[in-house]
């Protein structure tokens, strides 16, 4: 005997238009996700003294959890034997961890008042922030950033300038991953309400 699982032509074209919606947004969350992991990396690697600040260290776990939940909802659009409820609960955690990693960072980043304005006082926050200045420490009762970096002392050529737009671009890509990964669970639970299943196939059985 065989049975066979009809799918109405409404079932059908809800289905293609949530493929289209998720590979759309899936795309972007990589896209999103690589720019934090790559941004948060850098801004780490260029610590020169003492230890990574906890905001860019928690940005690099971020991306790299935001590109592991990412690859796995990709695949569960495919898979069938990936549980809904699995990827939406990875995609909610994401979407946390995203929020929680742009607020400690833009928080950090706000005493600084601009990446470009080369005013004292500007340099002063630009230069005295924990993200931006490479490390610090007291020499003489004299506050000092980085002190075998007179460049960056200084800010010739704006050395300090870059790293400052690479954290303020950091933390935006993690609200946008927040935002995307949010809309991935209002799709799986729009999905799930509607019965149906993340892959492109229909189910047959004998």
């Amino acid at each position: 005997m065989r049975l066979l699982v009809c799918v109405s032509p409404w079932q059908v074209s809800f289905r293609s238009q949530f493929r289209a919606v998720s590979y759309t947004n899936v795309a972007f969350q990589l896209i999103s996700g690589a720019v934090v992991f790559g941004l948060s990396v850098d801004l780490a690697k260029g610590q020169n003294k003492g230890p990574v600040p906890p905001e860019t260290g928690f940005s690099s776990f971020a991306g790299g959890f935001g590109l592991l939940t990412t690859l796995v909802g990709l695949a569960a659009l495919w898979v069938d034997s990936i549980p809904g409820v699995a990827t939406m609960i990875a995609d909610g955690l994401a979407a946390v961890i995203y929020l929680v990693a742009g607020s400690i960072l833009a928080n950090a980043m706000k005493p600084v008042p601009s990446c470009t304005t080369m005013d004292d006082t500007a340099k002063f926050y630009r230069g005295s922030n924990k993200i931006l200045n490479t490390g610090c420490g007291d020499s003489a009762d004299v506050w000092i950033c980085d002190p075998n970096d007179t460049t960056l002392q200084n800010e010739v050529g704006n050395s300090i300038t870059p790293r400052c737009q690479r954290a303020v671009t950091d933390y935006s890509f993690e609200y946008l991953s927040f935002t995307l990964c949010t809309i991935m669970v209002i799709l799986g639970y729009v999905l799930a309400r509607r019965g149906g299943s993340r892959s492109p196939t229909v189910a047959t059985r004998t």
